[in-house]
């Protein structure tokens, strides 16, 4: 068996947009000082459907599955720093959402696989 090549979950950045400064200017992203620990989940939320076998209604009936939703939690711990105080309080105090950018940066490869999706806080 070959061991897969996988992303160190050090290498997981967390990006916050500014929100802009002015109606239609582009987000500034940076990474927020004081998070040690960083995760991201990936779910998707799905509906079942039992299909009968019609040629023989004694048989099991077979699951079939469709994804109705998909979504992403990215959650991290660490200290509030002085320095990011001010970005994670006004964004939660204004109860909107904001650009993130999540990234997966492979370190031999010069790769990164990213997303910019908004966020909300909780």
């Amino acid at each position: 068996m070959a061991a897969p090549t996988v992303i160190p979950g050090t290498k997981l950045l967390i990006l916050v947009g500014s929100g802009g400064d002015s109606p239609g200017s582009p987000d500034v992203f940076s990474e927020p000082c004081g998070l040690t620990t960083k995760n991201a989940a990936l779910t998707a939320a799905t509906n079942t459907t039992v299909i009968p076998d019609c040629t023989d209604p004694s048989l099991a009936a077979w699951e079939a599955k469709d994804v109705v939703s998909l979504a992403m939690e990215v959650t991290g711990t660490g200290v509030m720093a002085v320095e990011s105080f001010q970005i994670w309080n006004l964004w939660f105090l204004g109860g909107t959402e904001r650009a993130c950018r999540i990234s997966w940066c492979r370190r031999q490869a010069s790769q990164t696989i990213s997303a910019i999706t908004p966020a909300i806080t909780s």
